[in-house]
């Protein structure tokens, strides 16, 4: 079945710039007071890996200039790793054979406040897909925990509704991440074998329900070794650009994680962009 994709999102003419780009052209992108897509697809170009050191200066600059000499922490909790969806490239995927638990309530309070003592202040709360032991009830009462006892909440779990996020909202989570893992459809209809994760279109739009609903926050991104990274690169910019404009005044951040080993023996198609031997098994 052929998807309906927004007009917004098409990496492929991109990526063939991309590949296409000189040398100048990546010095001109890293001279560019405001850089777009031209300057991005010269950026990730092979010709860009001359210019290593220049990237990096240049990288360096525009974060001190945004954020000066601070890092920024948060502490992951983990509360199930109950999941309902096939992820050929995952540990959570529901046919791996491994034990499932989710963490109780008395014990969600006691990690938190363990983690409050270490000084923490941020918490991302994450689950697998959405199951009858890890629902909608028992994230919103997880975060409701949470807010009690950290400064900023934020979640990475399973693709809510617009009600649902403001449910969230109203409990005290300012913001949510949700990596879309791979924007090629064929792929990700490949890699996503049943489950509530197979609906591309539903994932794609998760972001802007999040947003609709009153999140400050969402973190977006692509798991670099399921398709071309250029492309996903191109298409993760694309669906940031998309959401600035109509959520202007929303934070996002960007993560690029890898294909890392796991039980499920999947290899992943781009390995120069994984981590792991000719016969590992992967994760995110």
């Amino acid at each position: 079945m052929k998807l309906n994709l927004p007009c917004w999102l098409n990496p492929g003419p991109w990526a063939e710039k991309s590949r296409r780009s000189s040398s100048r052209d990546v010095l001109n992108a890293l001279a560019s007071d405001s850089p777009g897509l031209n300057e991005l697809a010269a950026l990730i170009s092979p010709a860009a890996d001359q210019h290593f050191e220049r990237l990096a200066q240049k990288a360096l600059n525009l974060t001190r200039r945004h954020f000066g000499r601070t890092i920024s922490l948060y502490i992951p909790l983990y509360l199930s790793n109950y999941c309902s969806s096939g992820c050929l490239y995952c540990g959570f995927a529901a046919d791996r054979k491994h034990k499932r638990k989710r963490l109780e309530p008395d014990m969600i309070a006691s990690e938190m406040d363990a983690l409050r003592k270490m000084g923490f202040e941020e918490i991302l709360l994450l689950t697998g897909e959405r199951t009858p032991r890890a629902d909608f009830k028992y994230l919103h009462s997880a975060v409701l925990t949470a807010a009690r006892k950290f400064d900023m909440v934020t979640v990475e779990s399973f693709p809510m509704s617009v009600a649902e996020y403001k449910s969230l909202v109203r409990a005290g989570c300012s913001g949510i991440t949700i990596y879309q893992e791979t924007y090629d459809p064929a792929t990700y209809a490949r890699v996503h074998r049943w489950g509530p994760k197979k609906d591309y279109i539903n994932r794609l739009e998760t972001p802007a329900r999040a947003l609709s609903a009153g999140m400050r926050f969402t973190g977006l991104g692509a798991l670099l070794g399921l398709a071309d990274p250029v492309a996903e690169a191109i298409a993760l910019y694309q669906h940031v650009e998309h959401l600035r404009r109509e959520y202007w005044q929303a934070g996002f951040s960007i993560s690029f994680p890898r294909v890392r080993p796991q039980a499920g023996g999947f290899i992943p198609a781009n390995r120069n962009s994984a981590t792991a031997s000719p016969g590992s098994a992967f994760q995110r």
